[in-house]
């Protein structure tokens, strides 16, 4: 499984940066996540076959377990890469599903901080792993 992380503008902050490389590489033996930077997002184009997500804070707020589960079933129909656009105003059009974090209207680094946590604990309760240690 891959997962391609779009966001608009600079790299991350820092501090923020080295949380997110954190999950990025607990989750490596599960999927390999990649964070792409872009000077605006509506003009990327997925790639043919890639399930698409919206992380926005006005849409369909989603937990741990069921983001699990939602990465199973994208697995089951036969997806093996997932692009997810993260943005507090910008939704690709044809998204397959959109996805809020929090209600909060989060500043882009701490979404993505916020992403691969959400994408690390996911891959650890389909694997039955302990997620505290």
């Amino acid at each position: 499984m891959e997962i391609i992380i779009h966001l608009s503008g600079r790299r991350l902050d820092t501090d923020f940066q080295s949380a997110a490389n954190e999950y990025i590489k607990r989750v490596s033996p599960f999927c390999r996540i990649k964070l792409a930077f872009h000077k605006k997002l509506d003009g990327i184009s997925p790639k043919q076959g890639t399930y698409v997500i919206n992380i926005n804070p006005d849409a369909t707020l989603i937990d741990s377990p069921c983001l699990a589960s939602e990465i199973n079933r994208i697995c089951v129909n036969g997806f093996s890469k997932i692009e997810i656009f993260v943005s507090n105003t910008f939704c690709h059009e044809n998204a397959d599903s959109s996805y809020a974090l929090s209600r909060l209207h989060m500043d882009e680094d701490l979404a993505c901080v916020c992403l691969t946590e959400q994408i690390y604990r996911a891959f650890t309760i389909l694997n039955n792993i302990t997620y505290h240690k």
